[in-house]
């Protein structure tokens, strides 16, 4: 185990938005998509389908994210890229 967590910020259609290693990205590029989505606040994003999701390692095992990834992207976000699909 790195140390390394790995975020994937979806939208409500079960699309990924962002694949990064700082979850500090994670948190804005999911804020301002709620915000764009009409949840603007704390109480309506409790209700929405967007979420981050998390990993303590890669997750290669993964299909539903991994088959959407070209292999740059899958090699950025390895390396600890921030990666916006």
């Amino acid at each position: 185990m790195t140390g390394k967590k790995y975020y994937c910020v979806w939208s409500e259609q079960d699309t990924i938005l962002c694949l990064t290693t700082d979850y500090g990205m994670a948190i804005d590029v999911f804020g301002n998509h709620m915000i764009d989505s009409g949840y603007v606040t704390d109480d309506s994003w409790a209700d929405a389908t967007a979420r981050i999701e998390d990993f303590d390692e890669f997750p290669v095992t993964r299909k539903d994210i991994m088959d959407v990834l070209s292999d740059d992207e899958y090699i950025a976000w390895n390396a600890g890229n921030t990666v916006m699909l």
